[in-house]
């Protein structure tokens, strides 16, 4: 648990060959949708809060928002069995606004364009270069050996350069966005959830085929 004495807090799977399946797309457009997404929200920003340091181990499939639960942790490893990939754009969905800046502070516009326009596949390589991925390590036991390493570095050191690191990655991210501009985005996002491509991709997505998308 985050509030345990350690100073290292490894996030894993317990199940093999997948890392986070990401949001449960049967919630959209129910009740549970928004609830769903506060839970996840409070997940994310209390491993990106914690003061320990928190690594993120992926051996297999990291997909939707398991992507931003993986971004979430300070040291990111993947063996080269993982893939990593974001689908929205597939189903007529739009991710969340602060997700999405998530990821363009970590790695990037260019590289955050393409993971959501495209909805390509990345491998673990791939995810190294574009910096989604701190370090791709050949196994379960070779990440946990980096975590007893980092573990054996001074705890005081780390949460202070932690702290001075976010800070500063703060201050270098793009200016936040008004108020009027941030519901401008809302409205954006709201206008195509209620869109009838939104119902098709659902719709596709548990028929099993190609959504046909119409632009409205």
């Amino acid at each position: 648990a985050l509030n345990d004495p350690s100073h290292v807090f490894l996030l894993r799977s317990a199940a093999p060959g997948v890392f986070c399946a990401g949001f449960d797309i049967g919630y959209h457009g129910t009740e549970q949708e928004e609830t769903g997404e506060a839970l996840m929200s409070a997940c994310f920003a209390a491993i990106e809060a914690a003061a320990k340091v928190t690594v993120a181990f992926a051996d297999g499939f990291v997909f939707g928002g398991g992507n931003e639960l993986f971004l979430s942790a300070d040291l990111r490893l993947a063996t080269p069995n993982t893939t990593f990939r974001i689908t929205p754009a597939r189903i007529g969905a739009v991710y969340s606004v602060t997700g999405i800046s998530r990821f363009v502070r970590a790695m990037g516009l260019t590289a955050t364009t393409e993971l959501l326009l495209a909805a390509q596949t990345l491998t673990a390589a791939e995810a190294l270069r574009v910096g989604l991925v701190t370090r791709v390590v050949p196994d379960e036991a070779a990440a946990l050996a980096y975590c007893r390493q980092v573990a054996s570095l001074a705890p005081l050191a780390q949460r202070a350069m932690k702290a001075i690191v976010k800070q500063i990655g703060g201050k270098m991210a793009q200016p936040q966005a008004s108020e009027a501009e941030w519901h401008h985005l809302q409205a954006l996002k709201a206008q195509a959830d209620a869109s009838e491509d939104r119902r098709e991709g659902k719709l596709a997505f548990s028929e099993k085929r190609e959504p046909r998308f119409t632009g409205r």
